[in-house]
């Protein structure tokens, strides 16, 4: 919400003209119900509009950040899938096997005798995010919706749900 529409905001002007008229009793500001009342709309307006625009610039990243890998590999000479493809199971399925190979590569990281490299560690796992943009994006499959439905779905699953232990 701009600072315009929330000077705008019939709610808001409710807010200011009650805190300017009000006044405290022993150094506490004392609330009307209308008041509280208008404060919670207030901020569940705000927290609304809040998850949108976080909902709507995640959607967006995950497409520019598909759409800038596509052309880099692109620019380096890597072969690009189309919406077209998606029948060709044999080249999404080596697809899936590079990005378990980046994982791989993170876990090998993790095993070193010397310690973890986080730097590395980091790069590989960078790597499987770019490798799965890269798949999803040209495959014309909308990962910045699909990862937002799917955290809603995990959040009304139960506690460790599965009985799996880890």
């Amino acid at each position: 919400m701009t600072k315009s529409e929330l000077n705008n905001c019939p709610t808001v002007r409710n807010l200011q003209r009650f805190l300017h008229e009000s006044e405290t009793k022993g150094g506490t500001l004392v609330l009307s119900r209308d008041a509280v009342k208008d404060i919670y709309d207030l901020m569940r307006c705000l927290i609304i509009d809040e998850v949108q625009s976080f909902e709507t610039k995640t959607e967006t990243v995950f497409s520019e950040l598909g759409e800038t890998i596509r052309n880099v590999n692109k620019a380096n000479g890597w072969p690009v899938l189309t919406p077209e493809q998606r029948n060709d199971i044999q080249g999404i399925a080596t697809r899936i096997a590079l990005m378990h190979s980046e994982l791989s590569e993170a876990l090998e990281e993790l095993r070193k005798p010397g310690g973890t490299d986080w730097d590395c560690f980091t790069t590989e796992l960078a790597d499987v995010i770019i490798r799965i943009l890269d798949t999803t994006h040209q495959l014309g499959l909308d990962m910045g919706t699909a990862v937002l439905a799917k955290i809603e779905k995990n959040k009304a699953r139960g506690w460790r749900h599965g009985g799996k232990a880890i």
